[in-house]
């Protein structure tokens, strides 16, 4: 069995996995938004792709064309 660790070691642990998540945040933040123009291009491309197929099916079985 592991002895119990020191209270100081625990404070350091938990200072170094702040650290480390705060880091990792800041670089998702930033890759986000780096990426969020193209994201936002391909979403409002399926969305007019979507709505116009489903106009598309809609007229086709009213008989419209």
């Amino acid at each position: 069995m592991e002895p119990p660790r020191r209270f100081i070691e625990r404070i350091f642990e938990f200072c170094v996995m702040l650290a480390l998540s705060a880091f990792l945040l800041r670089l998702a933040t930033r890759w986000v938004i780096e990426a969020a123009p193209y994201l936002l291009v391909l979403f409002i491309i399926v969305l007019a792709g979507t709505i116009a197929y489903r106009v598309w099916r809609h007229m086709r079985d009213m008989g419209k064309w």
